[in-house]
């Protein structure tokens, strides 16, 4: 059993199909499925159903591929930590994005990396939040830049976010009370983070009733329905143009949800913790 036939094995696990995998994996079909049976051969179970119209994961292969991606995923780690005792900055990561992010600094952060580290290959993912805390729990990204309602166990460093409400006038240094928003049409930036469910809990404990006109994952979009007068854009100050008031509680509390860098673990391979570091300015809260 070696990478190679792993690599084939998830592959067409998550491609459904020979002749994607072998695309993705710049490989002749033959040679994928070759692979394939060598390595159901080695472990005495199918792993696949296989007919002229699709291809489904047998009980042994659900079971194997979980296993199969962090094994990978080992041994990933275990070269580049050779090549870095040796010297080397090399080797791959995975990025995740939250979908439709827009931190200003991050595409400058990106190119500064790229032109410190260039033998280290990025493959950046944007996804709703809740989606990258999966695919990182399940072995497939390596970093994350996330943001969830509350701090997530998988970060490795946070900070706290405000959310703010676009195009409402401030009151008082700059705020606004949970309550200004009764009444008022809003358009909720979200993307998987549970961030709207927040701000109705926020809103019950205020006693009044959110109307929520729609719910977005693009921060470009909120503000272009909310241009267009279909609400105020609820979102949080991260991705928030400037001088827009923050949401504060009865208690005169700003609601926020949180900001972080995450990761599968907190060992990971020299390569992942360069674009970690590399990515801490993104997020200048608490290290975990």
């Amino acid at each position: 059993m070696d990478a190679a036939k792993l690599s084939a094995f998830v592959a067409v696990a998550e491609r459904r199909s020979f002749s994607s995998a072998s695309a993705d994996l710049g490989l002749s079909q033959s040679t994928v499925s070759t692979r394939i049976r060598e390595l159901e051969r080695e472990l005495g179970q199918m792993l696949f159903v296989r007919t002229s119209r699709r291809v489904t994961l047998t009980a042994a292969g659900t079971a194997a591929l979980p296993v199969a991606r962090a094994a990978l995923a080992h041994m990933r780690s275990l070269s580049q930590v050779v090549d870095e005792v040796a010297g080397l900055h090399r080797g791959t990561v995975r990025l995740g994005i939250i979908a439709g992010a827009t931190h200003p600094d991050l595409p400058g952060l990106l190119a500064r990396f790229n032109r410190h580290y260039p033998d280290v290959e990025l493959t950046i993912t944007s996804a709703p939040s809740s989606d990258l805390e999966r695919a990182l729990e399940q072995h497939e990204l390596d970093v994350g830049y996330l943001v969830t309602a509350e701090p997530s166990p998988l970060y490795r460093q946070w900070t706290c976010d405000p959310l703010c409400a676009v195009g409402m006038p401030a009151r008082r240094g700059g705020q606004i009370p949970i309550t200004a928003l009764a009444g008022k049409r809003l358009i909720v930036l979200d993307s998987g983070a549970s961030a709207r469910s927040k701000l109705e809990r926020v809103a019950r404990s205020a006693g009044i009733r959110l109307t929520i006109g729609a719910q977005v994952a693009d921060p470009a979009l909120a503000l272009a329905l909310s241009a267009h007068d279909l609400g105020y854009a609820v979102m949080p100050q991260a991705v928030s143009p400037p001088g827009n008031p923050i949401l504060v509680d009865t208690q005169g509390s700003p609601i926020t949800v949180s900001t972080g860098l995450a990761t599968q673990s907190q060992h990971q391979s020299p390569a992942t913790e360069l674009l970690l570091d590399a990515l801490r300015e993104l997020v200048p809260g608490e290290p975990h």
